[in-house]
């Protein structure tokens, strides 16, 4: 923390916070300090890796808490809909970048109607970004897309890309295919795809 606060000296910085034990950390450690980077609230949007329950019953209480302790250094909420990996077709791809959009909303209404202003609604994941779509009102502020502008393997995987489109691609040159000992003595093959 140390090194943000010197960081949000000279520079915008945020630093998101995802559960209301990081929230306790980050607030007493700011407290009365000068520099502070902006503060994110994380919102799980079905990953369940970080981020507060979006229907949770303390969720909005944690948000005002956070806006109260920051005050114009409150921003808003983010999450990253990383489940999305697991999506088997571009149709259910879709149907989670709107799911994620939608439930980002419900969570800035309900912030919103206990008074708390969300400037900053953030999402993003690669393979939901090209089916995410705003509402009239540009609600969605930010979107982080990751690799989507270079493409992986990942992506075709998901049918999102081709191979002839991703810009990240490994030139090896198999070296052994024969099953080896590695640390712990579990056995795992060494070899690079070409």
């Amino acid at each position: 923390l140390n090194n943000i606060r010197h960081l949000a000296r000279e520079n915008t910085v945020a630093l998101l916070v995802s559960s209301e034990d990081g929230g306790k950390i980050v607030s007493e450690y700011f407290k009365g300090k000068g520099e502070c980077p902006n503060i994110i609230v994380g919102i799980d949007s079905g990953l369940h890796r970080e981020g507060l329950d979006p229907h949770g019953e303390n969720t909005v209480t944690f948000i005002q808490q956070m806006q109260k302790s920051f005050g114009n250094q409150f921003k808003g909420i983010s999450t990253h809909e990383g489940h999305c990996y697991r999506a088997r077709s571009r149709r259910e791809l879709k149907s989670i970048a709107r799911r994620t959009r939608d439930l980002m909303l419900e969570v800035k209404e309900r912030s919103e109607q206990a008074g708390i202003e969300i400037k900053e609604v953030q999402v993003g994941a690669t393979p939901t970004f090209p089916h995410m779509s705003n509402t009239h009102n540009h609600d969605i502020t930010e979107a982080h897309p990751g690799t989507y502008a270079l493409m992986d393997n990942t992506q075709v995987k998901l049918g999102i890309a081709k191979p002839n489109e991703c810009a990240l691609t490994v030139l090896g040159t198999v070296i052994d295919k024969r099953m080896i000992d590695t640390s712990g003595g579990k056995r795992g093959r060494l070899f690079l795809h070409p």
